[in-house]
């Protein structure tokens, strides 16, 4: 079996990344400047090679949150995820200095008469500039303002006029001095990758509908929703621990799309999402009907033991459980079971999802076992309190033999890699994922 996660794959997008900017640069400042001089360039020099830095970082910035398969498998959302957040400042700086330099010695002076000769192309540039700032403030803000995410998704479609206005601006200003120069043909090169990504996003997206078949109570407020395809036809394909985005097609919820958990090992028949209440929408997911329908498109992510060798330690965080059960249930299903130790933290025994199905498999077999730490309830022989180093020092033996994967709430799997790394486990043998809609 081949891992999910591409390792190599990760390392040469890297290296993609990194010689796509140093390309831009050494090309901007090929034709702005000049290869074979020993003159420090301008300010305003400068300002044309952040200009072309910043547009070719927008083109970047689409590329990675684009889903699309060829970049996506192997890597991971949640990787691709903090790719783009990295790249947003690297590009917007870029693009905040470009217009800075351009004119900062009218700026200095507060002289701003040089507005009026600025041609229509120029304004261009100007008005994506602006709208980028508008959209960079309300998407830092969006949480704090406590803007519904419809609504945040919705102005996430004024990137693709920005890059309209920035591509025309930056196309057109000084075409004709740049016309078949190495800068000429950068700019047509990524126009090209746009193009070919927006193709490939909307050509390629693996969306299908789904039905509801079951929906099972977990606990007081998680449940699990069973579902199977539409059309009768073949499951689609998936690794223990990967997620899907769900469009629920009920007409007692809004029709917004989220990213849950897949919970059920692969059986090509069904598969189920389990879903805790914990926000606007999903405290609405008890208004949904057997028989109501899903749109369904994946599977996406890395955070999978698919094609790696034991033993492993798997340590959930409340409905961190999900994808972990998703790798138990199919480690059961194998010929050759790997040894799985999973510290399973939850608030009180009434909050633990699976628990019967838990306890079936660990019954089963010497292959699962599981401890449970309880922080609001002190129970028998499990544990009270969070997880931490003492408990899982007490419970392993030598730590450096076990692959971890960690899933729960984002303080918690920080904070718990941490003291994994502390104790001496290598950081490339603990696993963990998190994605969040914005």
């Amino acid at each position: 079996m081949t891992p999910v996660i591409n390792i190599s794959k990760i390392k040469t997008l890297k290296l993609i990344i990194f010689l796509y900017y140093f390309f831009a640069f050494a090309i901007s400042y090929h034709t702005v400047v000049g290869i074979n001089t020993l003159i420090i360039p301008t300010l305003y020099d400068l300002g044309r090679i952040f200009g072309t830095l910043g547009f070719s970082g927008i083109i970047l910035q689409m590329i990675l949150s684009s889903r699309i398969n060829i970049l996506e498998k192997g890597v991971g959302l949640d990787r691709l995820s903090r790719w783009h957040k990295s790249n947003s400042r690297a590009a917007f700086s870029f693009i905040l200095l470009h217009p800075f330099l351009l004119f900062f010695i009218f700026i200095k002076q507060f002289n701003f008469d040089f507005l009026k000769n600025l041609t229509f192309y120029e304004w261009l540039g100007i008005i994506a500039l602006l709208l980028l700032i508008i959209f960079v403030s309300f998407t830092v803000f969006s949480n704090r303002l406590n803007i519904k995410y419809e609504t945040w998704k919705l102005t996430h479609k004024t990137a693709y006029i920005v890059i309209l206005l920035a591509g025309v601006h930056s196309f057109m200003v000084r075409s004709g001095i740049y016309y078949k120069k190495p800068l000429f043909y950068w700019w047509i090169l990524v126009i090209l990758l746009a193009a070919i990504t927006l193709f490939l996003k909307y050509s390629t997206k693996k969306r299908r509908i789904f039905k509801i078949t079951d929906i099972i109570s977990e606990t007081q407020n998680t449940r699990t929703v069973k579902l199977e395809p539409a059309d009768n036809k073949n499951m689609f394909e998936y690794k223990p621990g990967q997620f899907a985005f769900i469009t629920f097609l009920s007409g007692s919820l809004p029709k917004e799309q989220h990213p849950f958990t897949i919970s059920s090992s692969p059986n090509g028949k069904f598969y189920t999402h389990t879903i805790k209440e914990s926000g606007d929408f999903t405290n609405e997911l008890g208004k949904l009907q057997i028989g109501d329908s899903a749109v369904v498109e994946g599977p996406y992510g890395v955070f999978s033991n698919y094609g790696l060798d034991g033993p492993f330690v798997f340590i959930a965080g409340g409905v961190g459980i999900t994808p972990l059960m998703s790798m138990i249930e199919f480690n059961a299903s194998q010929p050759k079971k790997e040894n799985i130790i999973l510290f399973n933290s939850v608030r009180t025994q009434n909050d633990i999802i699976f628990k019967d199905a838990l306890n079936k498999l660990e019954k089963q077999g010497e292959w699962l076992r599981i401890v449970y730490i309880f922080s609001d309830e002190k129970s028998g022989a499990n544990y009270y309190g969070h997880i931490n180093s003492g408990i899982i020092t007490k419970e392993l033996d030598y730590l450096e033999l076990y692959k971890y994967f960690i899933c729960g709430p984002p303080n918690m799997m920080y904070k718990v890699k941490i003291e994994l790394i502390k104790l001496g486990v290598n950081k490339d043998k603990i696993f963990t994922e998190e994605f969040k809609l914005r």
